[in-house]
């Protein structure tokens, strides 16, 4: 059985708005934004976004896709249990000198999608 509940709220044009418990946000990341430093061409680097379930039911990432396939992507394939967390592991292969900034788009299975970035500069 579902249980809603929702509480008023005033937004910036003084009306009120409604917050349900489904617009609570069931998942917490370590970062979205991970910085490499500096890092040798043609030799990947492996970076970890650290997924954590705060809500009360299974979690499941349903899909990651790298900008460019420059970036290979690893995540659990089995539910991540309430008060768990999951690792998404991002490995980058640099090929061109200078900076750079990749992204990851993950879907949740709770509907929602965030980006993820690795970031840093090749020598």
């Amino acid at each position: 059985m579902l249980l809603a509940f929702s509480i008023p709220l005033l937004n910036s044009l003084g009306q009120t708005a409604e917050l349900t418990k489904s617009d609570k946000m069931l998942y917490q990341w370590n970062s979205k934004v991970l910085d490499l430093g500096t890092i040798k061409q043609n030799k990947p680097e492996t970076v970890e976004f650290k997924l954590k379930n705060t809500g009360d039911a299974p979690l499941a990432i349903v899909k990651a896709e790298g900008s460019c396939g420059c970036t290979q992507i690893a995540y659990p394939t089995e539910p991540i249990k309430a008060g768990k967390t999951g690792i998404l592991k991002a490995t980058y292969n640099a090929a061109v000198i200078g900076t750079f900034s990749k992204t990851i788009r993950v879907t949740l299975s709770s509907g929602e999608t965030e980006t993820l970035t690795i970031k840093g500069v090749v020598e």
